[in-house]
């Protein structure tokens, strides 16, 4: 229970590593080759074999050795291996859906409390878990955190949690509209991110249909006549309406969403710009040769003048795919094609709600490294194996 604990909780790192995001998922999973509790999966063997190679050859071209370079196949090793973990049962599903089920009230709980700025007496112990951590949230239109380092990411990984909850647990029908309405306030209310916001209209199209108008009537409602519940999700909502053209929305969309729109954008373009892709380890530098090379300046991006003082600096990609794309170029093929295959899989036999939710991460907003998705897809998938087996005895 405490290992999947900290599988759950990633941006737990005790301040031990400069990044966000502990290879807890990674760890485990080559210890629990050592211990033969699971088999060896070549094809992960091989992937983590060509990142290396790959991350190799680059610091000999550019004469550079850094760490950065296996952190960041660490980054791209997590998920994976929290997949296959789950997948080859790491824990049973009795277990599991015990934890899902606290874990999922201990985390609803920890968002309302933050919310409501009861427990800032424990932000230091908070920020020793998670350095970028709070014990509250940091002004009236941002969100809390939870214990990851950002709203987005929580707002996340809570709805996986919550999916998961309801899969893994049995739920009277006349409860789940109340769990449903529960998430969507937290959600909308609590967190406040805009990205969680899309990831919840999946998840009310394939749960909950007559929930499905819910959120645009609220976003409505806040907007139109309650502006002083407004957050920074709903005035970007609002924000975005008042737009002229499409042109207009999506330079706005750059503008306005941090540095995620343009560097997924200048990310993918490596495939037409520098096909071999900038190296495993070096996406800080390419990350900046990308925005350049794709026409985009300062002015357009704000938030390169608000933190770096009207100079572009080296950003990750917030996706897995986008993330490989600048490091890999078209050799990202390597891992898209099998990783697209296990969705198409997941998707027809296992729960196609975590499929579409896991795409849409993968290419467009994700962390990478983090191992929730992962889990979630790993989890479903030996459930879905267990049932079908208790039902062939």
């Amino acid at each position: 229970m405490i290992s999947t604990f900290f599988l759950f909780n990633p941006s737990i790192t005790f301040g031990l590593l400069s990044a966000e995001i502990f290879p807890y998922a990674l760890i485990f999973y080559l210890f629990s080759i050592v211990i033969n509790q699971i088999k060896i999966n070549w094809y992960f063997i091989a992937f983590a074999i060509f990142l290396l190679i790959q991350s190799l050859m680059f610091s000999i071209f550019y004469n550079e050795f850094t760490i950065e370079s296996l952190r960041s196949v660490a980054a791209y090793l997590n998920g994976p291996a929290a997949l296959l973990l789950f997948m080859q049962g790491h824990i049973s599903t009795k277990k599991f859906s015990v934890f899902i089920r606290y874990y999922f009230y201990f985390l609803s709980s920890l968002a309302l409390l933050q919310y409501l700025d009861v427990i800032g007496f424990i932000d230091t112990f908070i920020k020793f878990l998670v350095p970028r951590g709070d014990a509250s949230s940091e002004s009236i239109i941002r969100g809390v955190n939870l214990l990851a380092t950002e709203p987005s990411r929580a707002g996340f990984e809570y709805l996986i949690v919550y999916i998961l909850f309801r899969k893994f647990n049995e739920i009277a029908p006349s409860q789940k509209d109340y769990f449903d309405l529960l998430v969507c306030f937290i959600l909308l209310f609590v967190i406040k991110a805009t990205t969680s916001t899309l990831f919840l209209v999946v998840y009310l199209y394939y749960f909950n249909r007559k929930f499905f108008f819910l959120v645009p009537i609220l976003v409505f409602y806040v907007v139109f006549l309650a502006p002083d519940l407004s957050n920074r999700m709903i005035q970007l909502f609002a924000a975005l309406l008042e737009q002229n053209s499409f042109s207009e929305s999506i330079n706005f969309l750059i503008s306005e969403s941090g540095f995620r729109f343009a560097s997924i954008i200048s990310a993918y373009n490596t495939l037409l710009i520098n096909p071999l892709g900038y190296g495993v380890g070096f996406w800080s530098d390419g990350s900046v040769a990308q925005l350049i090379n794709s026409g985009f300046t300062t002015d357009q991006v704000r938030f390169f003048l608000w933190f770096g003082q009207g100079e572009f600096f080296g950003v990750r990609p917030p996706s897995y795919f986008a993330s490989l794309a600048l490091d890999l170029g078209i050799f990202i093929l390597a891992p898209f094609i099998p990783i697209i295959m296990l969705l198409r899989y997941i998707y027809t036999q296992v729960s196609p709600e975590l499929s579409v939710i896991a795409l849409l991460s993968f290419i467009i907003i994700g962390t990478v490294g983090s191992p929730i998705i992962w889990i979630a897809i790993g989890a479903s998938y030996y459930l879905k194996n267990e049932t079908k087996h208790s039902n062939n005895l």
